[in-house]
């Protein structure tokens, strides 16, 4: 499966283009946590990994965020990333003060998980991935429904994975516009 226009337009959204908003929400509400605990500055080293059209990277920049850069393996992507005025790294490494990775490790096999976080340090994670409640089959129908999501875990086990690569979560996030549930795990861990 590749991740051109048509994953973007039907495939498991309707129109990820109208999505523009609610991340730009995201960035405005996850920014203001992370200032309040104390855990970035506007010059914090940020990676939107998985970044699709640069929505997040692009509210992240307009919240005051100068060091913002993004990966995606979408070709198709990349040229809606480049209409916001950002280039995509060519390939993910380095040390990160931050790192997003939202909606984007089910795409992944434990082995591209263990590449990722073999070239990319980050001391800040911050994820939202869909999961199983029963340990079988994605809680969500949407989430069952797109055939790319090939990696299907419980919080639990998410929770280990995570911490196998150095992370401890410190707590679930509940924001307005990113929130834990039964379906979604979404977290903020740290090394």
């Amino acid at each position: 499966m590749s991740y051109e226009k048509s994953y973007y337009e039907t495939d498991n959204y309707e129109n990820y283009a109208s999505r523009e908003q609610r991340y730009h929400q995201l960035a405005a509400e996850v920014l203001q946590l992370l200032k309040q605990i104390n855990l970035i500055t506007a010059e914090s080293s940020i990676i939107d990994y998985g970044c699709a059209f640069g929505f997040l990277m692009k509210g992240l920049r307009e919240n005051g965020q100068l060091n913002v850069q993004g990966f995606d393996i979408s070709e198709y992507a990349a040229t809606q990333v480049q209409k916001h005025g950002f280039n995509l790294l060519s390939k993910p490494d380095g040390k990160y003060d931050v790192m997003f990775a939202l909606d984007v490790l089910e795409h992944m096999t434990d082995d591209q998980l263990d590449d990722l976080f073999k070239c990319v340090d980050a001391s800040i994670l911050i994820g939202r991935i869909p999961v199983s409640t029963d340990g079988i089959d994605f809680h969500l129908a949407v989430s069952r429904k797109d055939n790319t999501h090939i990696n299907c875990k419980t919080k639990e086990q998410w929770m280990r994975v995570i911490s196998g690569f150095g992370y401890t979560t410190i707590f679930r996030i509940n924001l307005y516009s990113i929130y834990d549930s039964d379906g979604v795990f979404c977290f903020l861990s740290i090394k």
